[in-house]
């Protein structure tokens, strides 16, 4: 029973430029239907078990090296199904937050102090399980306010700065998703008709 999950990229290495620059600091996921749906780093290495693509024989670096899904045996239209199920036997679905600890500016520079300042991002967290706090609205769900999250004693930190972090950009998202259509296309026979409504919904957000 935990009130929320956390979707991240937990080391440095393994999270792509284009990741970096792409992914908001953190929001509040629009719904749990959607996970697999709006994670573009998910969804690449997905992409890539089903082309038989390697990072090594791609050389893309936005590719995850050790992916965990290369040796998969089952069809994964029917692992997302499975997951869908399991809401019916969870009485409590906990709420889920995307959070890219690493996003750069142009420059290459890290938008978001970390360390032990991360704890900051699990108390705006807490805060909206608890209804607390409101969330700036996005296609792809909730960001946090200037005014609503704690930067006291933050110096150095600067509001420019926070909304560089958590700037949600169109064009860039809708891209990504766009890229997913082939994906979803090889699952379409087994992938659970709620998370292709789900993808044409979001697309359509993003117009």
């Amino acid at each position: 029973g935990g009130e929320y999950m956390l979707w991240t990229s937990a080391k440095v290495p393994e999270c792509g430029t284009k990741r970096h620059v792409l992914a908001e600091g953190m929001f509040d996921a629009d719904s749990g239907r959607l996970e697999h749906a709006d994670n573009p780093k998910m969804t690449m290495k997905l992409k890539n078990v089903l082309e038989g693509i390697t990072p090594s024989k791609r050389g893309d670096e936005n590719l995850d090296s050790r992916s965990l899904y290369k040796d998969l045996k089952y069809n994964m239209g029917d692992y997302f199904a499975h997951w869908l199920d399991m809401r019916k036997h969870i009485r409590r679905l906990p709420r889920i937050f995307h959070v890219n600890w690493f996003r750069k500016d142009a420059q290459g520079n890290f938008l978001w102090p970390g360390f032990r300042q991360n704890i900051r991002v699990l108390e705006w967290i807490v805060k909206r399980c608890h209804g607390r706090i409101p969330g700036h609205e996005t296609p792809i769900g909730w960001t946090p306010d200037w005014e609503d999250f704690c930067v006291e004693g933050l110096e150095g930190f600067t509001h420019d700065q926070f909304d560089a972090a958590m700037e949600f950009r169109r064009e860039d998202f809708l891209a990504e998703i766009t890229s997913q259509n082939q994906f979803f296309l090889k699952l379409y026979h087994s992938m659970p008709k709620e998370l292709l409504c789900q993808h044409e919904l979001l697309m359509a957000r993003m117009a």
